[in-house]
């Protein structure tokens, strides 16, 4: 249903509804979880926001493409390239994306073919990872692994977004030493959430 309303003005006003109820539900029923609920809100609007346009904004691990319609919506002149693991959901992005280029595989140190836990409750948590054991809802499949260096040999890209990890193993990118790579928070430092880079200007 999330995924319908992406592209359009309604479904735009409907999913800022959204957050807004889900802001005022957590203050009511979780407080503490408030400062976090924001921080998630405010990377999404930041994120969207820094790709310089001609440039190439990179969505690892895409999901329903929550990420790449905003980059859209924002500015029409950036090159959207997304990359998603379960063939299901990168149908779908082919389908309602028609302007972002999609990768159907995992990404990696190297190319192969790999195992991939879809989580059948909570997509979003898919991993690479092997789950513990006696976990109903992970379903395995095998998929296609490749890096990003392979992917995208563009010197234009401007942001890579990670999904860290969910869809990411091991040094699959490794961004040069004038490089920013930023969390959700702007900090310098390791989190389960997204990871953003911001790549040099090219010369």
């Amino acid at each position: 249903m999330k995924q319908a309303l992406l592209n359009s003005i309604l479904g735009h006003t409907a999913l800022s509804a959204r957050d807004r109820f889900d802001l005022l539900r957590a203050l009511l029923s979780n407080p503490e979880s408030v400062g976090t609920l924001i921080n998630d809100q405010i990377a999404f609007s930041l994120i969207t926001k820094l790709c310089q346009p001609r440039r190439i904004f990179v969505d690892v691990g895409a999901h329903i493409g929550s990420v790449i319609s905003e980059v859209h919506r924002n500015d029409k002149r950036v090159d959207v390239i997304a990359i998603e693991a379960i063939p299901e959901k990168a149908g779908r992005l082919r389908r309602n994306f028609p302007f972002a280029r999609i990768h159907e595989c995992a990404i990696g140190e190297s190319r192969d073919q790999v195992s991939f836990f879809v989580n059948t409750l909570r997509s979003g948590y898919s991993s690479l990872s092997r789950p513990s054991k006696g976990d109903d809802a992970i379903r395995e499949i095998i998929t296609s692994m490749d890096t990003l260096d392979n992917l995208i040999s563009s010197t234009d890209v401007d942001v890579i977004k990670i999904d860290k990890g969910r869809v990411i193993r091991a040094a699959a990118f490794q961004p040069g030493p004038e490089d920013i790579c930023r969390n959700e928070q702007g900090a310098q430092k390791k989190r389960s959430g997204p990871i953003t880079c911001r790549t040099p200007e090219s010369p």
